[in-house]
């Protein structure tokens, strides 16, 4: 999405947006996208929680109800904050800390529309938690996707920060 990368004193709010199934169930919305290396060419499909890089000037609950919606076409409604999560103890490679803020989320209504980043998915769906323990992830989701299903089975459960 516009603004991603890892840039130097950037924030990273990432959004689980979650849906109802049934009684008890609920799905949460991940995409696969593809990060273009050196050669432009496609290089990792892996599965990730939409999000990216804060605008200047924009909230991180903002930004990341705009990546949502980049990424995916939901609108989603931010209600939650779930957690900072420092992406250099999650296996990250980069000299400095990035900080990657998570959020929990409700799609409205209105029908998704085209993502804008339609260049950069490879594909869009709802998984419930046994399905995402399936996925291939991308590196550095799976410990804010582990907070974010340890959330939905004990909503009081604290943010996470490390």
């Amino acid at each position: 999405a516009k603004g991603t990368g890892c840039h130097q004193g950037r924030v990273f709010p990432h959004a689980v947006a979650r849906q109802k199934l049934g009684p008890g169930q609920k799905a949460f919305l991940a995409f696969q996208g593809a990060q273009r290396g050196n050669t432009g060419r496609h290089q990792r499909r892996c599965w990730a929680m939409p999000g990216g890089a804060c605008e200047v000037g924009e909230t991180p609950a903002l930004g990341a109800a705009r990546e949502v919606l980049e990424e995916t076409g939901y609108t989603v409604q931010i209600d939650r904050f779930l957690g900072l999560f420092d992406s250099t103890h999650a296996g990250g490679q980069a000299s400095r800390h990035l900080y990657h803020i998570l959020f929990a989320g409700s799609p409205g209504d209105t029908p998704p529309a085209s993502p804008s980043t339609a260049n950069e998915i490879l594909d869009l769906g709802w998984f419930t938690p046994s399905q995402i323990a399936e996925l291939t992830l991308s590196p550095g989701h799976s410990p804010r996707i582990r907070h974010a299903l340890a959330w939905q089975m004990q909503p009081d459960l604290p943010p996470f920060f490390d």
